[in-house]
């Protein structure tokens, strides 16, 4: 069911089941969330990417060399905002990002509270005050050779970035970043998956565990 009118007709404030999905770079999060997507009843894909900071005060040669990597990117008021509103049963209109060039595009993608709400990104359990609005966690695991293989495919295809470019960043920031504030939030998790593993296979076994959900 579409995003903006999956609860539209509900007497009362739908108050949904807040899941993050957590995981380095290219560990299969994305593709986990959309597979759920598919699966559960009435989910909507939440990626914490839209809520990074918008750039377009910076010149282009300066948006290159910004650390996306750490969760100070991100614009954290808002997201803050926007989940506790969705937590509440409220609706938002969610920001919408420019992965090329790094501003915040103005048009901006409304959500209603679905049943279950898949806050997907790196950064989904580093923050306490959004842990707390969760009723499950899940950490994707994968190994750095992986993280990298997928992420040169990933920059290439969408983003428009030279192998060069993209073994750069990873052995310079993606990969310390990772170690240092993505890795461990592991310990966070009511769930560790593989990202290796088959995506269906996640979903099948994601979806037995949400359905005690309330």
């Amino acid at each position: 069911m579409d995003s903006a009118t999956s609860c539209a007709t509900a007497p009362k404030a739908c108050r949904p089941n807040l899941i993050a999905i957590a995981g380095a770079s290219c560990a299969g999060k994305t593709t986990l969330a959309q597979g759920l997507v598919q699966t559960l009843p009435s989910a909507v894909h939440f990626p914490l990417d839209a809520y990074y900071a918008d750039l377009s005060n910076l010149l282009p040669e300066q948006r290159v060399h910004y650390n996306f990597d750490c969760p100070d990117a991100l614009d954290y008021d808002l997201l803050h905002a926007d989940l506790q509103a969705l937590a509440n049963g409220q609706p938002i209109r969610a920001p919408v990002y420019d992965f090329r060039t790094h501003p915040r595009q103005p048009i901006t993608r409304p959500i209603t509270p679905p049943k279950y709400l898949l806050i997907e990104g790196l950064f989904a359990l580093s923050f306490p005050t959004l842990r707390a609005l969760c009723s499950y966690r899940i950490y994707v695991d994968i190994d750095s050779i992986t993280s990298l293989e997928r992420r040169i495919r990933r920059d290439s295809i969408e983003r428009d970035r030279p192998e060069a470019s993209v073994r750069q960043q990873f052995t310079r920031q993606v990969g310390p970043m990772a170690q240092r504030y993505i890795v461990p939030t592991r310990s966070h998790a009511d769930c560790i998956v593989s990202g290796a593993q088959d995506p269906s296979k996640l979903c099948a076994q994601i979806q037995r565990a949400c359905s005690h959900l309330k």
